[in-house]
């Protein structure tokens, strides 16, 4: 749509999938990656839809839009929020039209009624096996889950926003976009030119974006619990980069402003490069494997351990360290946060040599390469005694 350089296509697609934490969920157990296809679905015909001229062909990507969202409303019922996209794409092109002084490719309102009345079919078909599985239209199955002091784990409040912003853009750590999506930042740059270049679909994608990350910000849940980056923008962040194919296309298509060419290539190849590296290693690990990791020290309660993987602003590098630590190079830092706490306790409390023992095999264990699509099975656990301990107990597995 952007770019008429087969090369422009291809890099863009590249940096998409594998500079960025897109590709750690191609092996994820949930539905985010699936979602994304359908997503740009929707995108790409209500794009269509405005540049069409014919009011045949308007209704024809429009109506496919339509079935695109459809799909996305069985995967989750959240994506409902785009139907506000569809409503906004026949504004502008009512504008378009209206400036140009021409109705021939308006799309008709009893068009529209047709469209989003087979819409709403789908939604109250998706409500109603909510109430068959769940016992209520507006139940999703997740109401179940309770904190400890019974609330809903999930609740929806705009009270939500001002943690939900800040944790994705300004809070380093493991849902901020711009860590585990650096395009979004170099695509910044690349916004206002097109803008100019393409005014209603930039005001369209821009209007894509709010009506998704409002809701998803206005969530408890936003940060996606136990994943890896924020998850749930995922789509949202490739349709937020699509700008930065105008700055590719014209830093590999103009001759002029070398020296500004060449800063912009500078920055471009840094950050992916080094994004690239840290995706590649938390790729070669177990899907869980900071999560576990983390969980298990926090069971030690080292101060050390915990604020160890609180600031670390990527799990690139935890991930960095396990595999130092797999291959001999230096110790996992967190076990010897813990050693020396014990060290430096009054009394070492009975078993603890059996538990750091098990806790360094599951540090083993968990450093070890997992390169599966979708691996959830922890392998067995190494049976085996050391000369330090002797220990051959294998009951005490944590």
């Amino acid at each position: 749509l952007y770019s008429g350089r087969a090369s422009v296509r291809v890099i863009s697609v590249l940096l998409a999938c594998y500079t960025t934490f897109l590709w750690h969920y191609l092996r994820a157990p949930a539905l985010e990656i699936y979602q994304i296809g359908p997503f740009l679905g929707v995108c790409y015909h209500l794009i269509a839809y405005l540049r069409q001229t014919s009011s045949t062909h308007a209704a024809r990507s429009l109506g496919v839009s339509l079935a695109w969202l459809m799909v996305l409303v069985f995967f989750k019922l959240f994506f409902f929020v785009l139907a506000g996209a569809i409503v906004v794409a026949v504004l502008l092109k009512r504008m378009e039209t209206r400036r140009m002084a021409d109705c021939a490719n308006v799309v008709s309102w009893r068009t529209l009624a047709f469209l989003f009345i087979a819409l709403v079919t789908i939604v109250v078909c998706v409500q109603t096996t909510n109430l068959l599985r769940f016992g209520s239209f507006m139940s999703t199955g997740y109401e179940q889950w309770r904190t400890s002091t019974g609330d809903a784990v999930d609740r929806f409040s705009i009270s939500n926003l001002p943690a939900s912003l800040s944790g994705f853009f300004l809070i380093p750590g493991n849902s901020n976009v711009f860590a585990h999506f650096p395009l979004v930042l170099l695509c910044f740059f690349a916004w206002p030119s097109f803008l100019r270049r393409y005014r209603y679909e930039g005001v369209l994608l821009v209007a894509i974006v709010a009506m998704n990350l409002i809701p998803v910000c206005s969530f408890s849940s936003w940060a996606g619990a136990w994943s890896y980056g924020p998850r749930y923008t995922i789509h949202l962040l490739v349709i937020a980069s699509v700008p930065g194919v105008l700055g590719l296309d014209w830093l590999i298509g103009t001759t002029r402003h070398r020296m500004l060419r060449v800063a912009i290539w500078t920055v471009l190849i840094l950050v992916t490069g080094t994004s690239l590296a840290l995706q590649v290693v938390v790729n070669g690990m177990h899907y869980f494997a900071e999560k576990d990791l983390r969980a298990k020290f926090q069971e030690r309660k080292c101060e050390q351990a915990n604020a160890y993987f609180e600031n670390r602003w990527h799990t690139g590098l935890v991930a960095w360290d396990l595999r130092n630590h797999r291959n001999g190079k230096r110790e996992f830092p967190p076990l010897t946060m813990v050693a020396d706490q014990e060290a430096h306790a009054h009394q070492r409390s009975e078993g603890a040599a059996v538990r750091d023992f098990w806790l360094a095999v599951f540090v083993k264990h968990r450093s070890s390469p997992n390169y599966m699509l979708c691996s959830l099975r922890n392998k067995e656990y190494p049976r085996q005694t050391t000369e330090k301990t002797g220990l051959t107990d294998h009951s005490a597995l944590p």
